[in-house]
C-alpha cells in the first residue's frame, strides 16, 4: 500500500531511516507527537512515523495554504490510518483546517498488506467496496504525497479535478484558496491594516515548519534540514564570493530559524558587506494544561524579521509576505541553492526593505540630491507591448543620514503620466509605478495636461492611493485632471488636493523645521502645444544649497522669438525668459540669510525635450499653421464645411481653430467628448488670458469677438492711414465706402440700432431696436447674426460692391456647444461654407476607437445618423463637407492613420486633408479642388505640388500642423537661454536622436554626460563650488517596474466599470552593483500587488473569477446605424430595400 499512496521507501533505506530517527531524537519525538503517539510506542511496534507537510504563501494577497499527511508504517509495509489535511489562511487572518482524505485501515491477513475499512473525502463517505472510486482517491493521495516529498505545496484543487474526485463524491468540493488551474485564488482582503494584536498567528506545529520553508518529511531524511547548511556562490557582477548560512533549531517546544550572508573572497580593492540579520524567525508552543492536547498544541509566531526589519507586529498581509520571503530562502537552502533574495523581495512586494543605492552622506555634510526618471527615457519592455516610454514622470529626492545613522529623506514628484500599449495588447494602458514612492511623496507638480504627463493620476486615485497628496498645477490642467478622474469614476473622497498655480512663485518643503527642498515655478512659461509650466527643484539643508534640477516640460522655442523676425507671430508670447535665465539667484532675492555669491549660478542640471532634434532648422509654428490653414480653406475649400480633426489637448490648435473660424466667417461647435472637454475648459478659464482677460463664463465667444474686433480695427487703421496719405488712383471711393461699412459693423456689433424691418402696430415694440451682437449668450444670436449678415450684404450691394477685399462679409463668428440644438441645427441647414466643426480622432489607433473620426469611418457617427431616428443626429455628408486632419501621424502609428484615411475616402467618399510634417496631402480631391490647389500653390516660392498615383495631391512646404516639440534650432535657442551647468536629453528613446543631442550640446559647449539617464536610474546632482565643478553621477538603478491596467466596461458604457490594475517589477540588474550578496536570478519579471485594494475589485472577484477578454474594437450595431440601411451611402453590393410594414404594424407604431 505505501507505493499506492506515495509514501513508499526502498527496503535498503529502512535501516538508514531508523538510524536517522535514532540520531535525531528531537525530530523523532516531534513527529511522534503529531501522530498522537510516543517514540517508545513506535519503537515497540517497529514503526516509522510518516509526517509530510508543505506550505506556500500567495504574494499577491498574503493568503497561505498548507497540506499535511499523517500516518505510520512498519518494516513490512503495513499502514496505520492515513489522514491528509488542508489548511488555509485568508488574507484577513481567518484560518481553517479541514480533512481532505481520511483512510481507516487494519492489518490484513496477508503479510505486508493493509485492509481499507473506510474512506472519506472532505467528510463525505466513499464506499470502500467500490474499487474504482477507492482507486481514484488513492491516486489523489499519491499525487498529493509525491508533491509533498518533492518539497512543493500540492495543487489540491487541480489534483481533485484531474482525478475526478468530484465525481467520486457526486458534488463539487470547494478548496478555498487554490485554483483548479493551479496556483492561488485568494480574494484580497477589504479590511487592510489589522495588526498582530488582532491576529496573532497560531498554527498547528507541522504547518509552522511548512510555512517557514523547512517543510516536514520524515521519509526522505536526506532532504531534512536539521542544522546549519552553508551555501556558497559568486556574484557574477561584482565577482565577490558570498556564503549564505541558516541556523535551525526544532523541538517540541519551539522552532527557530536565522539566516545570514557574509563575504568570503573579493577582488583586490573591492569592498564587500555582510548581512548578519538576513532573516530571523521564532515559533513558540502555545501553553496549555490539557493532557489530551499534548501533541496538538499550536505554535505561535513570536518573532519575524527580514533584513533587520521587524514584521511580526505589522499588518497581516505584510507579515505573511515576510514569512513568504523566509519560505523562499529556506526552500532554496534545502535544495542547496544560494538564495536569490532580491527576487524574493520583489515577488512579495517588500523591496522597500532594501535600499538599492549606497548610503548617502550625513545631513551635516549636506546629504545628497538626486532625480529618478520613471517615464520618459526608456525603450525597455518590462512586459510585452510597453516599450518606447516617452512622457515624463520624475521623483526628486534629497536625503542624508541623521545623527543616529538613520535615513532622513524628503521627496517630490514631477508629472504622473500614462502611455498606451501597442495595437492588439490586452491592456488599455500603463502608468509609472509610484506605489512605493507614494509612501514618501506628498507633493506632485504637473507641467501640462497631455496624457503622458498627467493622466496617471486617475489610476492611482481610483485605487484610493492619493489621500493626503497635493497636486500643484495651473487651473486648466487641474480641470483636465478632474475630467480624467470623473472618466475613471473616482469617488470624490479619493480625489487628491489640488493647489492652483496662478502666478510665479515657490514652495518650500520643510522637515523638522529645516528647509530641505524649494520648488519654483512660472505658470505657462514654456511654449508647447498645451500650456506648460516649468519647475525648478532645489535641494538644500537650510542655507546649504546642494544643487538644482530644472524640468521645462515639453517645449518648443518658436522662431518668432528671434529678434528681427518678420513672419507671422502669435497673439501673445508665453516664453518667460527672465524665469529661465534666473537659475538659483531667486533664493538670495527672497532669503536674506543665503549667501548671494553661493547662488549666483545657473541651474545645475536641466532636462531638454529633444523629441524632434533630428529635424534641422526651426519647427513650424502655430501662427504659420493659422496662415496656411486660412489660405487652404479660403482658396480651395471655401465652398465646403470643415470637420477639423485635432488632438483635443492641443491648446494652440484649438485657439488656431477659433482664429481661422473668425477669419473665414465660419461658425463653430465641437463634436467628441475630449474636444468638448477642451472647449468647456476654455469657456470657463479663458482661451488666451495673455490676449484677453477671462470672464466668469462665455470666454470662447469673448475671444472670437476679440479676434474679430482686432482684425476689423487693424483694417480700419490701415484704411484711415491710406486715406490721410492719399489713396492710389481709383481707391479713394473704395476706401471711404469700406470705412463707412466698418462703422456700421461696429455699431451693429456693439451698439443698439433701429430695426429697419420694424412695422409699427404689427411688431412688438421690443422689436423696434436691434440689440448688440457682442456680450450676449451666443446660443441666442444665430438668427440675429444671419439677419445682420443679410443687412451687411445689402449695404455692400448699395455701394455697388466697391469695398476693400479685406472687409469681412459677415458680422460675427459664433461658437456654441453641441447642446444648443436649435443653433446647431441652423448651422447645419445653412451654407456649409459658414461652419467649421472640431472633432476627435486623428490617429485611427485602438485608443481612439470611440473618437468621432473613427466612428465616421465605420458608419456609426452622429454625422451619419438620421434625425428621424436619432434626436442627436448631426447630418453631414461627403458632398458638403471636407475632413481636415491637422495632426501628423505619431511615429509608429502611420499604418493606423493610413487605414483610417482609406476608410474615410474609399468607404465614406470624403475628401481628406492630412498634415504630414511641414506639408499636407489631399486624398480623394473632387470637382475643381485639384485645379484650385495647383493654381494656389503652383507658383509659390519654396512650395511644390505633387500629384500622386492614386490621384491624391501633396503640397510640400506648407505645414498645417505644428509640433509641440521644437526642432534642432528651437532646442539650441532654449539651451542658450537657460545655459545650465549640465544639460541632458529627455522625452526621447531614439538612439540617433540621443546622439544628435549630445553633438548639439558639445557644439554649444554645454557640459553633459554623453549618455542618456535611463528610466529607473538614480542621478546624483551636485552644483559644486563653481560652475566647472558641477557634477552628475549615476548612483545606481532601481528595479524597473510599471503598472498596467484594463478598464472593463460594457460596450457603449462610458462611465463606471471595473479598473483592473497590476504591478510588474523586473529585477534585471544594470547600473549600480550590490556588494552585500543580495542576488537576483537575472531579468525576472514579477507580478506584484497594489499596497491598497479597490473595494469594488474585491467585490467583483468574489462574484466572478473568470478570465477577462482583451480590448476589442467595437462593431457598429443596429442602434449605431441610425440611418435606414437603404438610405446609406455605402459603396459595394446593393442592399435589399427596406421592408414596408403592414397596416397592423403601422397602427402599432402609431399607437405604442
Amino acid at each position: 500500500m505505501p507505493n499506492i499512496i506515495g509514501v513508499d521507501v526502498d527496503p535498503d533505506e529502512l535501516d538508514l531511516l531508523a538510524q536517522f530517527n535514532e540520531a535525531n531524537p528531537d525530530l523523532f519525538k516531534f513527529a511522534a507527537r503529531q501522530l498522537d503517539t510516543t517514540v517508545a510506542n513506535l519503537t515497540k511496534h517497529e514503526k516509522f512515523p510518516i509526517l509530510l507537510a508543505e506550505a506556500d504563501i500567495d504574494p499577491r494577497t498574503g493568503g497561505a495554504a498548507a497540506v499535511v499527511t499523517r500516518t505510520a508504517r512498519d518494516v513490512h509495509g503495513n499502514m496505520d490510518d492515513i489522514r491528509i489535511q488542508y489548511w488555509r489562511m485568508r488574507p484577513n487572518g481567518g484560518q481553517l483546517l479541514q480533512d481532505l482524505i481520511e483512510i481507516e485501515t487494519s492489518p490484513s491477513v496477508e503479510e505486508g498488506k493493509t485492509d481499507i475499512n473506510a474512506v472519506r473525502v472532505l467528510g463525505r463517505e466513499v464506499d470502500p467496496n467500490d474499487t474504482g472510486k477507492v482507486l481514484l482517491v488513492m491516486e489523489a493521495a499519491k499525487r498529493i504525497n509525491t508533491a509533498l516529498r518533492e518539497g512543493k505545496l500540492p495543487q489540491v484543487a487541480k489534483i481533485f479535478d484531474e482525478t475526478y474526485i468530484h465525481d467520486v463524491v457526486s458534488e463539487t468540493l470547494p478548496i478555498v484558496g487554490l485554483d483548479a488551474q493551479g496556483g492561488f485564488n485568494f480574494v484580497p482582503s477589504i479590511e487592510q491594516g489589522a495588526t498582530d494584536k488582532e491576529f496573532e498567528l497560531e498554527v498547528p506545529a507541522p504547518i509552522a515548519l511548512a510555512l517557514d520553508g523547512r517543510g516536514v518529511n520524515t521519509l526522505d531524511y536526506q532532504n531534512v534540514m536539521r542544522d546549519q547548511r552553508p551555501v556558497v556562490a559568486t556574484d557574477p557582477q561584482t565577482r565577490i564570493q558570498f556564503k549564505s548560512e541558516v541556523g535551525i533549531e526544532t523541538n517540541t517546544r519551539h522552532h527557530k530559524v536565522d539566516a545570514s550572508i557574509e563575504p568570503l573572497k573579493a577582488p583586490e580593492g573591492v569592498e564587500s558587506r555582510a548581512i548578519p540579520d538576513l532573516t530571523e524567525e521564532v515559533w513558540t508552543r502555545v501553553p496549555g494544561d490539557d493532557p489530551n492536547q499534548k501533541g496538538k498544541r499550536k505554535f505561535r509566531l513570536d518573532k519575524l524579521s527580514v533584513l533587520g526589519e521587524d514584521l511580526v507586529n505589522s499588518d497581516v498581509v505584510t507579515r505573511m509576505r515576510g514569512l513568504g520571503i523566509v519560505n523562499r530562502i529556506m526552500k532554496a537552502m534545502r535544495k542547496r541553492r544560494y538564495p536569490e533574495v532580491m527576487d524574493y523581495l520583489t515577488e512579495f512586494d517588500q523591496l522597500d526593505l532594501v535600499d538599492p543605492l549606497e548610503p548617502p552622506p550625513s545631513m551635516e555634510e549636506g546629504g545628497r540630491l538626486y532625480m529618478v526618471s520613471l517615464l520618459g527615457n526608456g525603450r525597455d519592455e518590462i512586459i510585452d507591448d510597453f516599450g518606447d516610454q516617452i512622457g515624463s514622470t520624475k521623483i526628486i529626492v534629497h536625503e542624508g543620514l541623521d545623527k543616529d545613522g538613520q535615513l532622513d529623506r524628503v521627496a517630490v514628484g514631477h508629472d504622473l503620466g500614462m502611455f498606451i500599449p501597442k495595437e492588439g495588447s490586452e491592456y488599455d494602458g500603463a502608468v509609472p509605478d509610484v506605489v512605493e514612492w507614494l509612501k514618501q511623496v506628498d507633493h506632485w507638480f504637473i507641467t501640462h495636461r497631455h496624457l503622458d504627463h498627467a493622466h496617471g493620476i486617475g489610476i492611482y486615485a481610483r485605487k484610493g492611493m492619493l489621500e493626503g497628496k497635493t497636486f500643484h498645477a495651473t487651473p486648466d490642467v487641474i480641470r483636465a485632471i478632474e475630467i480624467s478622474l470623473t472618466k475613471y469614476d473616482v469617488d470624490k473622497k479619493n480625489w487628491p488636493t489640488f493647489q492652483p498655480i496662478t502666478d510665479e512663485g515657490h514652495l518650500d518643503i520643510e522637515k523638522d523645521g529645516v528647509k530641505r527642498m524649494t520648488v519654483e515655478y512660472s505658470p505657462h512659461a514654456t511654449p508647447h502645444s498645451a500650456r506648460t509650466t516649468p519647475f525648478r527643484y532645489i535641494g538644500r539643508v537650510g542655507t546649504n544649497i546642494i544643487g538644482s534640477y530644472m524640468n521645462p516640460g515639453d517645449m518648443r522655442f518658436g522662431k518668432y522669438e528671434q529678434e528681427g523676425y518678420e513672419g507671422p507671430k502669435p497673439p501673445a508670447s508665453w516664453l518667460d525668459r527672465e524665469w529661465f535665465k534666473r537659475g538659483l539667484r531667486g533664493l538670495a532675492e527672497r532669503e536674506a540669510d543665503i549667501d548671494a555669491k553661493d547662488v549666483d549660478r545657473q541651474d545645475t542640471l536641466v532636462d531638454f525635450d529633444v523629441t524632434s532634434v533630428k529635424k534641422r532648422g526651426w519647427a513650424v509654428t502655430e501662427p504659420e499653421v493659422e496662415q496656411n490653414m486660412n489660405e487652404l480653406l479660403g482658396g480651395v475649400f471655401g465652398d465646403k464645411g470643415i470637420l477639423l480633426a485635432m488632438i483635443s489637448t492641443n491648446d494652440n490648435r484649438y485657439e488656431t481653430a477659433l482664429r481661422v473660424a473668425t477669419e473665414q466667417g465660419r461658425n463653430m461647435f465641437e463634436v467628441g467628448a475630449a474636444v468638448e472637454d477642451t472647449a468647456r475648459i476654455n469657456n470657463i478659464l479663458g482661451v488666451n488670458y495673455k490676449a484677453v482677460e477671462p470672464q466668469e463664463s462665455g470666454n470662447i465667444q469673448l475671444y472670437l469677438d476679440h479676434v474679430y474686433d482686432t482684425k476689423l480695427a487693424a483694417l480700419k487703421t490701415d484704411l484711415q492711414a491710406e486715406l490721410e496719405a492719399g489713396p492710389a488712383h481709383g481707391r479713394k471711393g473704395l476706401v471711404q465706402n469700406t470705412l463707412e461699412v466698418i462703422d456700421w459693423i461696429e455699431q451693429r456689433r456693439h451698439g443698439y440700432m433701429e430695426n429697419p424691418s420694424f412695422e409699427p402696430g404689427v411688431d412688438s415694440p421690443s422689436r423696434a431696436t436691434l440689440k448688440t451682437l457682442v456680450g450676449r449668450p451666443s446660443h441666442y444670436l444665430y438668427p440675429e447674426m444671419r439677419a445682420a449678415d443679410a443687412q451687411l450684404a445689402q449695404k455692400i450691394d448699395e455701394l455697388g460692391g466697391k469695398v476693400d477685399d479685406r472687409l469681412p462679409r459677415f458680422t460675427a463668428t459664433l461658437r456654441v456647444s453641441r447642446g444648443a440644438k436649435k443653433t446647431v441645427a441652423g448651422m447645419l441647414e445653412d451654407d456649409p461654407s459658414r461652419r467649421i466643426i472640431p472633432v476627435t480622432g486623428t490617429q485611427g489607433s485602438i485608443a481612439e476607437m470611440d473618437a468621432q473620426l473613427n466612428k465616421i469611418a465605420e458608419g456609426r457617427s452622429l454625422f451619419e445618423a438620421d434625425p428621424e431616428y436619432r434626436h442627436t443626429a448631426l447630418p453631414v455628408n461627403s458632398d458638403t463637407d471636407v475632413i481636415v486632419i491637422s495632426q501628423s501621424a505619431i511615429p509608429g502609428n502611420e499604418k493606423n492613420q493610413k487605414k483610417l484615411i482609406d476608410k474615410l475616402t474609399r468607404n465614406r467618399d470624403f475628401t481628406v486633408v492630412v498634415a504630414m510634417g511641414d506639408s499636407f496631402r489631399v486624398y480623394n480631391p473632387k470637382g475643381e479642388q485639384a485645379e484650385r490647389l495647383e493654381a494656389l500653390y503652383g507658383g509659390q516660392k519654396g512650395v511644390e505640388v505633387q500629384t500622386e498615383i492614386d490621384g491624391g495631391i501633396t503640397v510640400i512646404g506648407k505645414g498645417i500642423h505644428s509640433s509641440g516639440h521644437g526642432n534642432e534650432k528651437d532646442i539650441e535657442a532654449f539651451a542658450n537661454l537657460i545655459n545650465p551647468d549640465i544639460a541632458q536629453p529627455q522625452h526621447v528613446t531614439d538612439p540617433e536622436a540621443i546622439k544628435r543631442t549630445f553633438e548639439l550640446f558639445d557644439r554649444l559647449k554645454l557640459k553633459n554626460s554623453g549618455a542618456i539617464v535611463e528610466n529607473f536610474e538614480a542621478l546624483g546632482i551636485d552644483k559644486g563650488d563653481k560652475r566647472e565643478n558641477a557634477e552628475i553621477e549615476s548612483l545606481g538603478r532601481l528595479p524597473a517596474s510599471l503598472v498596467v491596467f484594463k478598464l472593463i466596461r460594457k460596450f457603449g458604457q462610458y462611465f463606471g466599470g471595473h479598473l483592473d490594475a497590476t504591478r510588474f517589477i523586473s529585477n534585471e540588474r544594470r547600473g549600480g552593483e550590490r556588494r552585500d550578496g543580495l542576488m537576483v536570478r537575472g531579468g525576472g519579471v514579477y507580478e506584484a500587488n497594489f499596497a491598497e485594494h479597490d473595494v469594488e475589485e474585491v467585490k467583483r472577484r468574489l462574484r466572478d473569477r473568470r478570465a477577462r477578454q482583451g480590448v476589442k474594437r467595437p462593431e457598429p450595431g443596429p442602434r449605431d446605424r441610425s440611418r435606414p440601411i437603404d438610405r446609406r451611402r455605402d459603396r459595394g453590393t446593393k442592399l435589399p430595400p427596406k421592408p414596408v410594414p403592414d397596416a397592423n404594424e403601422q397602427r402599432r407604431r402609431a399607437n405604442p
